[in-house]
């Protein structure tokens, strides 16, 4: 992979970027990425109604705070993606509410195997969940959910939120259902002000 992708550099020949594609277990990290603060991007819009959706290079991105569980994290996904990675996650800088933030952001480079990927989980630019979502769902993909968009109570002897703010309450109880049941995980949904999240138990497998 890494000598094919020296060789697009210098010859600029886009037909390889088709030969490309995701394995398995990849797209279930991919998934995971998705589900939380991932995104997949169109390389470029122009003439994007008069072009066959195929033909049209996407890439995947992740922008995350940084802190010390966040950098480490990065570098352990770039080390899972690197095949698909011309560089290495970069600092940016942004201001939020008034207060500059550094973000780490991890991209992939454009290929027409992601933007298969956004076809089935967007829905224009709004996220939806795929119908084939229970087949990629397993504990390494709940484990990226967890790691990056998740927070821990205290009450009720503790358990984990998982923060998925981007879905509807349907949504989200397709995903509990997927837990429960392949993953004898034992999720419900939770109320946290306006909005709703998953909250799994710290007694989280079933019995």
């Amino acid at each position: 992979i890494n000598s094919i992708k020296l060789y697009l550099n210098n010859h600029n020949i886009n037909i390889f970027k088709y030969i490309i594609n995701i394995p398995h277990n990849i797209i279930c990290i991919i998934v995971g990425i998705l589900l939380i603060d991932g995104n997949i991007e169109y390389t470029s819009k122009k003439n994007l109604n008069n072009k066959n959706i195929k033909d049209i290079n996407s890439k995947l991105k992740l922008k995350l705070i940084i802190n010390n569980n966040n950098i480490q994290y990065i570098i352990y996904l770039y080390l899972l993606l690197s095949h698909y990675c011309l560089n290495i996650p970069k600092i940016n800088i942004k201001i939020i509410r008034g207060k500059y933030i550094k973000i780490l952001e991890l991209s992939s480079i454009s290929l027409p195997c992601f933007t298969l990927l956004r076809i089935n989980y967007y829905n224009k630019r709004i996220k939806v969940l795929p119908n084939n979502l229970y087949d990629y769902i397993n504990y390494e993909l709940l484990a990226h959910i967890i790691i990056c968009n998740s927070s821990y109570s205290n009450k009720n002897k503790g358990g984990i939120y998982l923060n998925l703010y981007t879905y509807n309450i349907n949504e989200l109880i397709i995903i509990i259902n997927i837990l429960n049941i392949k993953l004898n995980v034992n999720s419900l949904l939770h109320k946290s002000k306006n909005k709703y999240l998953i909250y799994i138990k710290n007694n989280k497998l079933l019995y």
